[in-house]
């Protein structure tokens, strides 16, 4: 008899039917539902030891026009691309680190262009 018990006894117990999926949609739900709140929270930021944001504006700036000069031509598509990989070189190049910080950031730390819109935005006019 204690054999037969053992046999029925189940270490979970039984879904009906659709329950099971219910069970698994609510559980996927949830881990989007907080990757969703953990990731958006964070966002990349440039920082450097003792600069300000007068000093982070104008490094910026001529990292900017800097980048935008080395691109002949209209700023479009590829061109977008170049300048930000000059642009962030030479943020690097003057001791600015890049980091994903949580919100609200550590004070030093900057935005920066971080889209190809802001980007194009400001490298619509040549010097």
């Amino acid at each position: 008899m204690l054999d037969s018990y053992r046999r029925s006894a189940r270490p979970f117990p039984r879904l009906y039917p659709g329950e099971a999926m219910r069970r698994s949609g609510r559980v996927l739900l949830l881990a989007a539902i907080l990757a969703a709140a953990l990731g958006g929270c964070a966002r990349y930021y440039w920082m450097k030891a003792g600069s300000t944001a007068e000093q982070f504006d104008r490094d910026s700036r001529e990292c900017v026009l800097e980048a935008k000069s080395t691109v002949p031509g209209p700023v479009s598509g590829l061109a977008v691309d170049v300048i930000d990989q000059r642009y962030r070189t030479c943020l690097a190049g003057r001791g600015y680190v890049r980091e994903k910080q949580f919100d609200p950031p550590a004070a030093g730390s900057y935005r920066g262009i971080e889209s190809e819109e802001e980007l194009a935005a400001s490298a619509v006019s040549k010097p």
